[in-house]
């Protein structure tokens, strides 16, 4: 279904993510972008939106891994596991990919 974001400092509603009556979330992941070529850890901190520092994946039993643009508040690109439904997902540990473990009895890497 859709994902609500709340900032957790003042508990006010940042953003609504659409989902859909069929979506089952079961696992959400926001992993901090990298840094572009010589910006600074500090020029990360100043940035009007901290959201921009994030990217937010979804893995579901609809069988999708799915990027949503924060910037934006939709889905920028839903990937098919494959497998079937992913039960479960988690970062490895360089937190480059997303490790999916699906219905047919399969893990798969993103």
């Amino acid at each position: 279904g859709e994902l609500a974001i709340y900032d957790t400092t003042t508990n006010h509603l940042r953003m609504r993510l659409p989902g859909g009556f069929d979506r089952s979330n079961r696992t959400i992941h926001f992993v901090m972008r990298a840094l572009p070529k010589g910006q600074k850890q500090k020029d990360r901190q100043q940035q009007k939106d901290p959201l921009a520092n994030y990217r937010l994946f979804t893995t579901g039993i609809d069988g999708l891994v799915n990027e949503f643009d924060l910037q934006r508040g939709m889905k920028k690109i839903a990937v098919a596991s494959g497998g079937g439904a992913v039960w479960s997902s988690a970062l490895s540990a360089d937190r480059q990919s997303i490790v999916a473990a699906c219905h047919k009895g399969r893990v798969r890497f993103f």
